[in-house]
């Protein structure tokens, strides 16, 4: 692979047309649904847990480090699992990361959209409306999150 994402968006972000974002973003998500269709959660997806590889001038997405994968219906996290991923929802802190579950999957792909979109991280100045509205709901109570990457990318294609 070429470049991680953190490093391709902090070379290239000024440079970056919304349709190359655009097909980051959807090559993401639906490698996450395909994940998730097999009952895993990534559980660390973070911009430097995804690659970018450039063939005949397209950009390819893939995503790496199934270090901290889980099926959700098995028990192999121990009690004590150290919190990782920094794009992880900072409430697994208080739930800890043996209780990781879709809402906090979302967490995490909600903040990677944001950052391929801005290349920003810091999610409190966003003056877009509709990017706003889009990163509260999937950052916000996890009740009132996106249920799945389905959910997800339709009101990402709303933006």
């Amino acid at each position: 692979m070429d470049f991680t994402l953190d490093k391709f968006i902090r070379l290239n972000n000024d440079k970056i047309s919304s349709g190359v974002r655009k097909s980051i973003i959807l090559q993401l998500l639906k490698a996450c649904k395909y994940l998730h269709e097999k009952g895993y959660l990534h559980r660390d997806l973070s911009p430097s847990n995804v690659l970018i590889k450039t063939y005949d001038d397209v950009l390819v997405v893939k995503i790496a480090d199934f270090g901290l994968a889980k099926n959700p219906t098995n028990e192999l996290t121990t009690v004590n699992t150290e919190f990782k991923g920094y794009f992880n929802d900072p409430n697994l802190k208080l739930e800890g990361f043996n209780n990781y579950a879709m809402p906090h999957e979302i967490y995490a792909l909600t903040m990677l959209i944001y950052f391929i979109s801005t290349g920003k991280t810091n999610t409190s100045k966003i003056d877009n409306v509709k990017l706003k509205q889009f990163v509260q709901k999937g950052l916000g109570d996890k009740a009132n999150r996106y249920k799945s990457v389905d959910e997800l990318c339709e009101a990402f294609k709303n933006i």
